[in-house]
């Protein structure tokens, strides 16, 4: 047959593993969810009850709320309108970085009180007495101004303007008590902003107009008084210039006399000199050989005639005498043609001559009139930078006219123009359905607000609670080591708990069994064998432990003995159902002897030595040096000695007691000790210097501080082995 591993050491195991991975989680973890849900278990009626008070609350203010509907209605705003003529740029263009800024300007105009004024206005919502109730506003008690602010305020409260990312649609929504009154409002605010958007248009074209026709009659003064300045100049000083684009000192009659004179100086000298050099050619030569006279045709004629008479003289001579009358004829003939041929020579060369005098003096003329112009010059230079001045001012007057003008017959041609970039795409319509209030949402939110005030409230009172619940606490509180947990069993009578001890198959035996390990294992080398049980104050399960455990050793084979150290409000006699005549008491006084009043409880073969006799000074008489002595002696006779002793708080027998015996037991009540009481508790057991072994935490309840699996498996495990 299988063998089992006893259930005390599976649950010291898990025990053991549970503190550990405790340990673990507090290390990486911040929070400690198991705590949490243990918290939540613990506070489950405050949280419901926190949450149910929410929703109550939620439904009523839903059930009390007034109905408002919610209008929308939509535009597309362009950064640009549609241009109807070239020249519209009266506003800059609005870049593509700047989008989200122009379409959050836009926005801002919408949520801008002169925007709710404007809608106020053009639906006459003053005069609107349905509109005045929605707004809670009593019209005869306020005067105009105050009355328009209420209503501003209103209004502006109950419009709402969506605009998603990277889209240019706007959605402009109005809550109100009355439908048609809420797409009323919301179509008033979609064009309202439409006809703000065009006179804010047709405003600055109005402004460009005007502002330009004042700049254009400025301009126009300027341009005729600099007009007027340069022709008084010029009348005055005699610069007249006849090209008005050259620099200073060009363009006057003067220049331009002087530039016409030096070409004509010019041509002059030119044909001086070439006059002067036929004349010194001709000077050089005879008259005949001049290359003039030599071309000339009349002189060609006279030789051409020189020939023929000179050949008619050759043959006349050839046949006659020279003093014949034809030869002589002939001679005459010849000396008259070159007579004449010289006389023509002669007047050729003195033509030359001529035109060599009247070159020299057209040259040295036009050099007089030149060097004159040049004199004339120089006096009109100082007077023709004046002019240029004048002159330039003059041409820039005229350009920033003929600017202006062109502008203002751009503006004036684009003044009826009313195309818009902000246009309308969905018109409000009455809804049918309420939007307000929104049962779900409010349900939703009331079942949060619970959440919130339970979580509040649970750690509140988990904060201000102080009280020991778990093995955990223990160790975390007073760095103390817990063990063993007894459970809560049938609300803990003492008759109960003690049958359930009995039981092996119960979760309070086997929080015995787990007790028992941990306290032998604790002791596992010790001289002393005594071990005194005490708590920080009454009825916190220390004599029904002390039971158990004495019990659960003494079926291990252990004599063992329990003896009831509270002197003063002794219990044990009462859970065994014997007298207490005689007992601990009468040992220490020696008026009785430990084998006349030691009982044996049960076939466990537990011994029982009860409280004994009342005495007047229990402090005194456990602080005696017999009681040492005593328990020398029944460790002597016994393998285990439990001591069940008084509450530490208010009293000064367990310390005194603690400080005899070989180890304490600490006996902590799951839900009811506080920690406050514990730390005291502890704090004058440590300052008599006791050998505190460990706590038992008792009446634990399972199912409240998380502790169910342990004990539901040890159930399981029994019921798997009775039916095996």
């Amino acid at each position: 047959m299988q063998q089992h591993r006893p259930l005390d050491a599976d649950w010291n195991s898990f025990a053991e593993l549970e503190a550990s991975s405790r340990g673990n989680q507090g290390q990486f973890q911040l929070v400690d969810l198991r705590a949490i849900i243990v918290a939540v278990l613990r506070n489950r009626w405050i949280i419901l009850g926190a949450i149910l008070l929410a929703i109550a609350v939620g439904i009523t203010a839903t059930l009390l709320s007034t109905q408002r509907y919610q209008a929308a209605a939509s535009l597309k705003i362009d950064q640009e309108a549609d241009r109807v003529l070239n020249t519209e740029s009266l506003e800059p263009a609005t870049s593509w970085q700047d989008a989200e800024r122009f379409l959050n300007t836009q926005i801002e105009i919408l949520s801008s009180r002169h925007m709710a004024q404007k809608v106020i206005e053009d639906e006459g919502l003053l005069e609107e007495q349905g509109f005045l109730d929605a707004a809670g506003i009593e019209a005869g008690l306020l005067n105009e101004a105050e009355l328009l602010d209420a209503a501003i305020a209103h209004v502006r409260d109950n419009v709402a303007f969506r605009l998603p990312q990277e889209s240019k649609i706007v959605t402009i929504t109005y809550v109100d008590p009355s439908s048609r009154r809420a797409a009323r409002i919301a179509n008033a605010y979609a064009e309202g902003l439409i006809s703000d958007n065009l006179d804010r248009r047709l405003a600055s074209s109005s402004y460009a107009r005007t502002y330009l026709s004042d700049q254009l009659a400025e301009a126009k003064v300027r341009l005729e008084e600099s007009e007027r300045e340069l022709n008084n100049f010029a009348r005055v000083s005699g610069v007249v210039r006849l090209d008005e684009g050259a620099q200073s000192g060009g363009g006057t009659v003067t220049n331009l006399s002087l530039v016409q004179l030096n070409e004509a100086a010019g041509v002059a000298r030119a044909e001086r000199i070439a006059a002067e050099s036929r004349w010194i050619s001709a000077q050089s030569v005879a008259p005949a050989l001049l290359p003039e006279v030599i071309s000339s045709g009349a002189y060609q004629s006279i030789q051409t005639e020189r020939a023929r008479v000179l050949a008619d003289l050759h043959q006349e001579l050839a046949v006659r005498q020279e003093d014949h009358p034809a030869v002589f004829a002939l001679r005459e003939r010849l000396a008259a043609i070159d007579s004449q041929a010289e006389g023509l020579a002669e007047q050729i060369r003195s033509s030359i001559q001529a035109s060599y005098g009247r070159a020299r003096a057209k040259d040295e003329s036009i050099s007089r009139q030149l060097a004159a112009l040049k004199d004339e010059l120089l006096k009109e230079q100082a007077g023709s930078v004046s002019y240029g001045i004048l002159a330039r001012e003059v041409d820039t007057n005229r350009e920033l006219y003929d600017g202006l003008l062109q502008r203002f017959k751009e503006i004036d041609a684009e003044a009826g123009v009313t195309s818009n970039n902000i246009s309308l795409v969905d018109v409000a319509t009455a809804p049918l359905r309420p939007a307000y209030p929104n049962v779900p949402l409010n349900l939703l939110i009331s079942i949060v607000v619970g959440l919130c005030l339970a979580g509040g409230a649970t750690y509140i009172r988990e904060i201000l609670d102080d009280r020991i619940r778990t093995p955990q606490d223990v160790g975390d509180r007073f760095g103390l080591g817990v063990l063993g947990a007894i459970p809560l069993h049938n609300d803990d009578h003492a008759g109960d708990i003690t049958e359930a001890m009995q039981d092996p198959k119960s979760a309070v035996a086997e929080a015995v069994h787990s007790l028992r390990t941990g306290v032998m294992l604790s002791l596992a080398g010790a001289k002393s064998k005594s071990l005194f049980v005490t708590s920080a104050e009454p009825s916190e399960g220390k004599s029904t432990t002390t039971l158990g455990l004495a019990r659960d050793i003494a079926r291990l084979g252990r004599r063992t003995l329990i003896v009831d150290a509270d002197l003063r409000r002794p219990r044990l006699h009462k859970l065994f159902d014997l007298p207490n005549k005689s007992g601990f008491s009468d040992i220490l006084a020696g008026t009785a002897e430990l084998n006349e009043v030691a009982n044996t409880l049960d076939p466990s073969g537990v011994h029982f030595l009860s409280a004994g006799s009342t005495v007047a000074d229990p402090a005194s008489v456990l602080n005696s040096d017999g009681v040492g002595e005593f328990i020398t002696e029944l460790e002597g006779n016994y393998d285990f000695v439990i001591f069940d002793g008084p509450p530490v708080l208010g009293l000064a027998d367990a310390p005194t007691m603690a400080t005899k015996t070989g180890a304490v037991m600490f006996v902590i009540q799951s839900g009811r000790g506080r920690a406050s009481r514990v730390k005291i508790a502890l704090g004058r057991l440590r300052n008599a210097h006791a050998n505190i072994l460990g706590a038992v935490l008792t009446k634990v309840d399972m199912t409240k501080e998380g502790y169910g699996y342990g004990y539901g498996y040890t159930d399981q495990y029994y019921e798997y082995r009775s039916e095996d």
